[in-house]
């Protein structure tokens, strides 16, 4: 139920257009010094990313922004806050979300968790999005780690369609494991046995393709975001290697677990029939085979899109039309399926692949 709907709760806080006077450089209480005098903050109203936004310097060690309204928490209700930043010059810096725990009459409140993750930026004019769920429970207003872990877990790709109660499955399954800058946690080649959530951290991704001389960095992945599914549902072995550049914790998740609790309820698979009756419906149909295969022939009116391509040009197929998702046999189609679906696709993998399609395909002259 949305609070700010039904009980008529203000919880966004004014745009930065209003004025900076509200906009604290400190803790966010009454009295603490704005970005209206700092002089080190500024509004910018057409930044090619944010539309309207605050450009800040830094000028210390932790710079702080800070609304000094206060936004009431109701038990049995959580609230959501999310920040879009990007560094532009200087240091690249680590950025939190992070918050005031006040009482009645404007006391701090101690022993409450005040500061989410911590997410590092790593390069310049890449915009980071961030989201921290506080939850508050009735025994007294306290926050609940776990709970806010769950809602961390909610805002990847990877977990974005399960229900609820098979996230808390997941959760209980998952084991938290202490990385360092610099430790690979998988490697390109190597059989994979896990699927893993970053819950804190920053990572790059590196490539090596038959062509290449050496591997390419491919992907920075930062706080929230799941990786390792593909080499699970092919059954294979792992086609990029991760290596941590920040220190950071990893929740894992066994691949017995993973098919049973994620894969399988995220794969929509149908038969050949059912998507001929898709494709005659209008639906898109992406073939995500290697090259030689596409080129050995494929199906009338599919898009070629090879699998490790995929989430680089999976905006090459308008989401406005259902998706069927084919390969050789059916088993890569499933890993497109599911990584088209974590991009707000309604995407299908056809079971049997263009080996069990009996009518025409396109061959090469």
């Amino acid at each position: 139920m949305n609070k700010a709907i039904t009980d008529g709760l203000v919880l966004m806080p004014p745009p930065f257009a209003n004025g900076l006077t509200v906009w604290s450089a400190g803790d966010g209480t009454p009295g603490s010094e704005t970005y209206a005098t700092t002089g080190n903050g500024v509004y910018v109203p057409a930044d090619q990313d944010f539309a309207g936004c605050l450009e800040l310097l830094k000028t210390q060690s932790v710079t702080k922004l800070r609304y000094m309204g206060e936004t009431t928490l109701l038990p049995g209700c959580y609230l959501r806050i999310s920040k879009r930043v990007k560094a532009v010059s200087g240091e690249l810096p680590g950025v939190r979300i992070a918050g005031w725990a006040g009482g009645a009459g404007g006391a701090h409140v101690a022993g409450l968790t005040e500061y989410g993750p911590t997410t590092q930026l790593t390069s310049y004019g890449d915009v980071i999005d961030d989201i921290v769920s506080i939850d508050t429970l009735l025994d007294g207003g306290r926050i609940d780690v776990d709970i806010l872990q769950l809602v961390l877990m909610r805002q990847a790709k990877g977990f974005a369609k399960l229900p609820t109660e098979a996230l808390i499955r997941i959760y209980e399954r998952m084991i938290p494991v202490t990385v360092e800058a610099g430790e690979e946690v998988i490697r390109q080649d190597m059989k994979g046995d896990k699927f893993y959530f970053l819950r804190q951290g920053c990572a790059e991704v590196w490539r090596e393709e038959l062509e290449d001389d050496e591997p390419r960095h491919v992907a920075t992945l930062g706080t929230g975001v799941c990786f390792g599914e593909e080499a699970l549902i092919l059954g294979g072995a792992r086609n990029a290697t991760v290596r941590m550049i920040t220190p950071g914790e990893l929740l894992t998740l066994d691949g017995e677990s993973y098919t049973e609790l994620v894969a399988k309820p995220s794969v929509s698979r149908i038969s050949i029939d059912e998507a001929k009756q898709k494709i005659a419906r209008g639906a898109h149909l992406v073939d995500v085979r290697y090259q030689d295969e596409w080129d050995e022939g494929h199906l009338p009116g599919a898009v070629h899109i090879p699998l490790s391509a995929l989430r680089d040009r999976v905006r090459e197929v308008t989401p406005e039309r259902e998706v069927v998702v084919y390969c050789r046999s059916g088993r890569r189609s499933q890993v497109g399926a599911f990584l088209m679906a974590q991009n707000g696709y309604t995407a299908f993998s056809m079971d049997g692949g263009i080996n069990g399609w009996t009518d025409e395909i396109v061959k090469p002259v």
